[in-house]
């Protein structure tokens, strides 16, 4: 993008050893509450050794989420299974109304990304969580550009893939990234916390 900056948020994890596999597990502390969609939440889950004991960036999200509730959060999310039953729904209006194939289509999208929440919750969980470690930072690096309309964001690097799908599709999860480079841009310096 021309014109576009680089801005980079730092992120706090909690940080718990696992019993099983290499090393800890990371979970987001900061965007865990503001995801739309709960099933989501399990992409916030990253390994311990993509993240750092100092916190660097242009700005310092600030922990929203405690350590209890994060691995509660996880339980919730790997014992839920999503019910079939809207996907159901959405075909039959399709059936009676071809202007409904766009709400089948994201009924599928969200069912079958439910399935995958749940999935890859339980894969965690069966690492087996222990004891907490305290918080360590990972790092998302948006590339920003004016336009018009106010600001248009672009993920450039994160602490796992599970973001980008974040950034693009929850609108919690912008709507907070956002209002950070809005506050970060607000603030003279480096170093902000949000």
């Amino acid at each position: 993008m021309a014109g576009a900056e680089i801005v980079r948020l730092a992120i706090p994890f909690h940080v718990f050893v696992t019993k099983k596999g290499q090393g800890g597990l990371g979970v987001d502390a900061s965007l865990w509450r503001a995801v739309e969609a709960d099933f989501r939440r399990s992409l916030l889950v990253v390994p311990a050794s993509r993240l750092t004991k100092n916190k660097s960036g242009d700005c310092f999200l600030k922990p929203k989420a405690s350590p209890e509730e994060v691995i509660e959060g996880l339980r919730d999310i790997a014992r839920s299974r999503p019910s079939p039953y809207r996907v159901f729904r959405a075909k039959l209006a399709a059936l009676i109304n071809p202007f409904y194939r766009s709400e089948l289509d994201r009924a599928g999208r969200e069912y079958v990304e439910a399935l995958r929440a749940a999935t890859l919750a339980s894969a965690i969980l069966e690492l087996e969580i222990g004891e907490y470690q305290g918080m360590m930072w990972g790092g998302v690096s948006l590339e920003i550009e004016k336009t018009s309309g106010g600001r248009s964001y672009r993920l450039v690097e994160a602490p796992s893939p599970g973001y980008r799908g974040l950034v693009e599709h929850d609108r919690g999860v912008r709507r907070v990234l956002g209002e950070a480079v809005r506050v970060c841009y607000g603030k003279a310096g480096t170093g902000s916390h949000v």
